[in-house]
């Protein structure tokens, strides 16, 4: 049963039970918003692009003080619900809601009768939220399990590709591709230090960028921008605001403003204590980074520390040969 026909049962349950006109399903958006996901009513006036935000309204006070909130004679509330559309919630008397564990929403039922609703009703009430908190926790899981094999099989891939492709430059166009196609994200980007440590270069992108046209292999100063910050200070750098607009140009510092990106993600590789590469991750929309992403990005740069040091290794040892 999908996420959407098990809500709507629910809810005709709530309905039934409380002998309710309406009863309503908000979940966690983005940010301190939460979306209406279902409903079901004995009208058809129900705003189903509604929006809650927390602290703002009836609906919001519940969720920001994590508390049920029971009004028996709704003519007496100057506060507003914010499901109805206009004219409509003026034949409600009486309302009941209570929080979702953790913030994850809020769960409310209401009536034409006043004084319907009693400290037994919302107990009641409070074990449907509670039937809602485990539905969303099992689902949860079954998708972060689904996410961690994706993300398996893409670094299985990874693990693969320096038998397939010895040279470096095809290495990093498959390695580059396949981590776009395993997270979604839009651009991935490969940048280096030069030996001396003074300076990076972009090594490798993904794909082409608007605002890098042409600053492949260019030289940047070792303090510049957000990939310039983790070379100096050997730490990951990652933003994702849903309001935050960063242009491709504060990558690297320069004043060409360029496309712009609201999830950026910058990764260390470090080898022999000092951080020889940077992998870029870009997106157009927010993305969250959830705990098996997250675990991705941590396998990945450990493998490609190692790998990394076996090429340094390598070279050094071919460096020397050369040099007797």
């Amino acid at each position: 049963m999908n996420p959407p026909s098990f809500y709507e049962c629910l809810l005709k349950c709530v309905s039934s039970v409380f002998e309710g006109y309406t009863s309503v399903l908000y979940l966690k958006d983005a940010g301190s918003q939460y979306r209406m996901v279902s409903y079901f009513s004995l009208g058809d006036n129900v705003d189903k692009t509604s929006i809650v935000v927390e602290g703002k309204g009836i609906l919001g006070w519940i969720l920001k003080n994590k508390k049920a909130l029971v009004i028996n004679d709704f003519s007496r509330e100057k506060r507003r619900l914010c499901y109805y559309l206009k004219g409509e919630e003026e034949r409600v008397k009486s309302f009941m809601g209570v929080p979702l564990k953790g913030r994850r929403g809020v769960l409310c039922v209401d009536s034409k009768k006043t004084f319907t609703f009693t400290p037994k009703d919302q107990k009641i009430l409070s074990q449907f939220a509670e039937l809602i908190s485990v539905f969303l926790e099992e689902r949860d899981k079954v998708i972060n399990y689904s996410e961690t094999e994706k993300f398996y099989n893409g670094l299985k891939l990874i693990c693969s590709l320096k038998e397939k492709y010895p040279k470096w430059d095809e290495y990093l166009k498959n390695m580059l591709e396949i981590l776009c196609l395993y997270t979604g994200f839009l651009y991935c980007i490969f940048a280096t230090r030069d030996e001396r440590g003074e300076g990076y270069h972009l090594e490798k992108m993904s794909d082409i960028i608007a605002g890098l046209e042409g600053y492949r292999g260019k030289k940047f100063r070792i303090n510049s921008g957000l990939v310039g910050w983790v070379f100096k200070n050997h730490k990951a750098i990652i933003l994702s605001d849903d309001q935050d607009q960063r242009p491709v140009g504060s990558l690297v510092g320069t004043s060409n403003k360029g496309e712009k990106f609201k999830t950026i993600v910058c990764l260390p590789i470090i080898v022999n204590l000092k951080t020889r590469g940077v992998l870029v991750f870009l997106d157009r929309e927010k993305r969250t980074i959830t705990q098996p992403l997250s675990e991705f990005f941590h396998l990945l740069i450990n493998h490609l520390s190692l790998f990394l040091e076996n090429l340094y290794l390598k070279n050094k040892l071919r460096n020397r040969k050369k040099g007797r």
